[in-house]
Formats: C-alpha cells, structure tokens, sequence
C-alpha cells in the first residue's frame, strides 16, 4: 500500500492472533531529497512519504532553537520494492536497470548483491540485493510503476 505524506494513515494493528509489532521506521535518499519509509506489521512493501521535508535539517533546527517547518510543500504518494533473490543459491546478475530507469515516475533503482554472493529467498533485511524508489500523483500510480519496473529487473541465480 502507498501512502500520501498529507495524509498519512496510521499503523493498524495486525490482523492475525500474533502480536503488534512495532512499525519501523528508515529515511531514503532520492536524487530530489530526502523521504521518510515505513514498515509497518505483516505488509510486504514499505510505505513512503513522498514530501519535500528535509527532516534532518528539522532536527538540527529544533536542536538549535531556531523554528522548525513542518508542512509538507507538496503532496505526492511514493513506494518502495525490494530486489530479492528468487530461491537459494548464487547471484548471477540483476539486469533491466537501465530500463527501469527510464520508467516515468522511478526515482532511483539501486543494487547492492554482487555476481558470485550467496542468496536466498528474504528472511531478513540482510537478503535485500537493492531497491526501487518511484513516486507518483496517486498510489495506483505509483503501484503500476513499480509493477512496471519489478517486471523489467531480473535477478538470475544459479543454484549451489
């Protein structure tokens, strides 16, 4: 689900019999700024504010004394897609990068898995072999160019 950083909805509990856990919260660098990404219980997507806030020269304000801005200057909706190995074994290459980047709306698609790593399906954040970062004037749009771009990117693997 994307959310919009005007009006961000709050964590809902889960709802299965396991217990809350907590949301986390990352900041993201984009080539136009900062964004603010939230994992919130039982989804398998992150969340992100797509707003012109530059939360850590709030921070560094408030720290100072000095006032702090906290509205948004816009309003847009952004998401987050994990690249993830799809089963055990080596990472061969992840390839359509530079098709992906030429998606209207993506913002930045980053690797990070290296040809030869030992990979395997997420179990954790260590498992992550990059991102896509794309934003958009609605969550569907957003939603359909991740889509777009998660269609473009393969990651090949060979099994051990």
């Amino acid at each position: 689900m994307i959310c919009s950083s005007a009006r961000a909805s709050p964590v809902r509990p889960p709802t299965s019999s396991r217990r809350p856990q907590p949301s986390a919260l990352s900041s993201v660098w984009t080539p136009p700024g900062p964004a603010s990404a939230v994992q919130q219980p039982g989804q398998s997507r992150y969340r992100a504010l797509a707003d012109e806030l530059v939360l850590l020269e709030q921070q560094v304000r408030a720290a100072a004394g000095l006032p702090v801005y906290l509205e948004p200057t816009r309003s847009r909706h952004a998401g987050l897609r994990f690249l993830t190995a799809p089963g055990t074994g080596r990472l061969v290459s992840i390839t359509g990068i530079a098709a992906a980047e030429r998606v209207p709306g993506v913002l930045a698609v980053v690797t990070t898995g290296t040809p030869g790593r030992a990979v395997r399906p997420p179990m954790d954040a260590y498992d992550r072999l990059g991102h896509v970062i794309a934003v958009g004037d609605t969550p569907q749009e957003v939603e359909a160019t991740l889509d777009t771009v998660m269609a473009l990117v393969r990651v090949e693997t060979t099994a051990d």
